[in-house]
């Protein structure tokens, strides 16, 4: 599996355009998918898709060391 930030509504739209399959999401496609949401591509790879408003929350998370 490989993990990025994007813009989560228009990258998941994008892909889905593509030919992927939505896996899972946090949310509805119309609530714009939550903060993540799982895609896969005709070659069976998943992609989790991670909506990049919440990466500075997941950076102090980390600075702080409570992973």
């Amino acid at each position: 599996m490989v993990g990025v930030w994007v813009d989560l509504a228009a990258q998941a739209e994008a892909v889905l355009a593509k030919g992927c399959t939505l896996a899972l999401a946090g949310a509805t496609p119309e609530e714009g998918y939550g903060s993540f949401a799982y895609v896969q591509p005709p070659n069976g790879m998943l992609a989790e898709v991670v909506n990049d408003e919440i990466l500075p929350m997941f950076e102090q998370w980390w600075a702080a060391g409570a992973v």
